[in-house]
């Protein structure tokens, strides 16, 4: 199950500006159970492929790997991925989404942050390069071979759902911009 172990409950935040201690201010936000568990697991897994990333470098010898250029990629696409997702994992309470298309963005982003990483193993452990990154410095250490074609789907699959996961977030951001004044009304009510 996707729900979270314990219900999260939101007090409202209420402190000093660390530059002017007499202005404080108050905020209040709900957070539903959705958005709070989408939140959670993008963190999770955003982390998980950061640590990934991170261990990736003691694959590099030389039995191991056929590419070491691409096994350097492998180790930067896991760990920015990584870091998109814990970025974006902090959006969804802030996404005015309807549950269908909350659920859509999280699959996309999850595919789309998952799928680029893959592709780079793949490149590190075959030797062989996609259709989208014929420029490589050293061509001896591209080896010839018949993953090309999956590779380049690989690629193509993570723009299809990246691209499309990141629009969907850009429109629940844009569409969460009307709630703001009644966040900021509600606020100042608190005080």
């Amino acid at each position: 199950s996707l729900a979270p172990a314990a219900p999260l409950t939101h007090k409202p935040l209420s402190h000093s500006h660390p530059l002017n201690p007499s202005f404080t201010h108050s905020l209040t936000m709900e957070i539903s159970p959705r958005a709070a568990t989408m939140l959670i697991w993008t963190a999770f897994s955003g982390t998980l492929m950061m640590l990934v990333g991170c261990l990736w470098g003691f694959v590099l010898h030389e039995g191991f790997v056929k590419s070491k250029y691409f096994s350097k990629g492998v180790h930067h696409q896991f760990s920015h991925n990584g870091e998109l997702l814990i970025a974006l994992a902090f959006t969804f309470p802030f996404l005015n989404l309807s549950p269908a298309l909350l659920w859509a963005t999280f699959v996309l982003l999850q595919l789309g942050t998952w799928l680029n990483p893959l592709a780079y193993v793949i490149m590190a452990l075959s030797g062989q390069r996609s259709a989208f990154n014929p420029a490589i410095p050293s061509e001896a250490d591209v080896l010839p071979g018949n993953l090309t074609e999956l590779i380049t789907l690989i690629f193509v699959l993570c723009a299809l759902t990246i691209v499309p996961g990141l629009v969907l977030v850009l429109v629940g951001l844009f569409r969460s911009l009307s709630t703001v004044p009644n966040l900021l009304a509600r606020a100042s009510k608190t005080k």
